[in-house]
């Protein structure tokens, strides 16, 4: 059986129970948390996407969720989704779909968590008089 996928949850206040219970069912363990908080627990790895209701500021917030490096996911559960998204920030509007997106993302990234990569010089000493 495939790992539970930690999921940071974002709502107006707290998460819808129905959209929680559709998470679960669809293997991912969902985390709720504030909008205030999400940026530092991605950076804490505690989880490596995000599923968010329409929040105050929340196009800002999920461009900075894809410019982290996770998966974002805008939950429109009433009306049309919104026409322009940022790049990279996928809108759904059944919960029920939110679990297969977040998989393909994952099998599309790999198995392995991003690793922090950091540029290496190398010298060579002057061989020249």
């Amino acid at each position: 059986m495939e790992p539970t996928l930690p999921v940071l949850v974002v709502g107006p206040d707290t998460p819808s129970p129905a959209l929680l219970e559709a998470l679960r069912t669809g293997g991912v363990d969902p985390r709720p948390c504030a909008p205030d908080d999400v940026l530092g627990l991605l950076a804490a790895a505690v989880a490596e996407a995000v599923v968010a209701q329409p929040v105050p500021f929340w196009r800002l917030l999920l461009s900075r969720v894809v410019t982290a490096g996770a998966t974002a996911v805008l939950h429109v559960p009433e009306g049309p989704p919104p026409r322009a998204l940022p790049s990279g920030v996928v809108a759904v509007q059944r919960a029920e779909d939110i679990p297969r997106l977040l998989r393909e993302a994952r099998s599309g990234r790999g198995e392995e968590p991003a690793q922090t990569h950091v540029a290496q010089s190398c010298c060579r000493p002057s061989t020249s008089a």
